[in-house]
C-alpha cells in the first residue's frame, strides 16, 4: 500500500453521480427546447394551412388566425376542422373580406346572423365595428355554428347547410355549399396527418 491517502469505492461514485445528474438533466432541458421551439403541431399546422391559401397573409395573422380557432372552438366543444373549412370557404382565410351581400370577414358573418344569435341568447351584444377582427370574428362565427349545429342535432352535414341557410338546409344552393366544405375538410384532415407523419 502507497502513502497516498486511501480513498473509498463508495466516495469516488459519489463525486460522480453529481456529475452524471447535470449531464441527465442537461439533456431534459434539450428536449424541453426542442419541443418548445417547435410549438403546438395543431397551431402550425393551421398557420401553413392558411399561408398555403391566402398568399398575401402575414405571419401574425395566420398565427392569430391559428390561435383564435384553437381557443373557440375548444370553448363551443366544436370540431375544429370543420370551422377552419368553413372559413376557408368563406373568405379564403382574407380577414377583410367583404361580400356583395354584406357579409364580413373571415367567417362572412351577416348582420341578419348576428341578430339571430342576439335572439336567442349566444351572445350578450355585438359590435359591427369590430367585425372584421379576426378574434371577434371567429367568436362570432363559431357561435352562430354552434347555433347551427345544435339546431341540426350533431348532423355536421345538416349543420353546415344551415350555416348557409339556417332555415332552408335541404336547398340545393345550401347542399352544394355543404359539398364544398365537407370536401374541403376531408382535405384538410389528410394533410394534417401527413403534417404530423413529417414531425415524427
Amino acid at each position: 500500500m502507497s502513502g497516498g491517502r486511501y480513498v473509498p469505492r463508495f466516495a469516488i461514485m459519489k463525486r460522480k453521480v453529481p456529475f452524471a445528474l447535470v449531464i441527465l438533466g442537461l439533456i431534459i432541458l434539450g428536449l424541453c427546447l426542442v419541443v418548445f421551439a417547435r410549438g403546438d403541431p395543431t397551431e402550425e399546422f393551421i398557420i401553413s394551412l392558411v399561408k398555403s391559401r391566402n398568399r398575401d397573409i402575414s405571419d401574425g395573422e395566420a398565427r392569430e388566425i391559428a390561435k383564435s380557432s384553437l381557443k373557440w372552438c375548444q370553448a363551443r366543444g366544436l370540431s375544429l376542422w370543420s370551422v377552419i373549412a368553413i372559413m376557408e370557404q368563406e373568405s379564403n382565410f382574407y380577414a377583410e373580406a367583404i361580400s356583395p351581400t354584406e357579409c364580413r370577414g373571415l367567417m362572412q358573418l351577416s348582420e341578419v346572423a348576428l341578430q339571430e344569435l342576439l335572439r336567442q341568447g349566444y351572445i350578450p351584444s355585438y359590435d359591427l365595428g369590430r367585425i372584421l377582427e379576426i378574434d371577434y370574428n371567429i367568436s362570432l362565427g363559431t357561435a352562430y355554428y354552434l347555433f347551427c349545429v345544435r339546431l341540426a342535432n350533431n348532423d355536421r352535414r345538416e349543420a353546415i347547410a344551415r350555416y348557409y341557410m339556417t332555415s332552408k338546409p335541404e336547398d340545393p344552393d345550401a347542399q352544394k355549399y355543404a359539398d364544398g366544405v365537407l370536401a374541403k375538410r376531408a382535405i384538410i384532415v389528410r394533410e394534417f396527418e401527413e403534417f404530423q407523419e413529417t414531425r415524427r
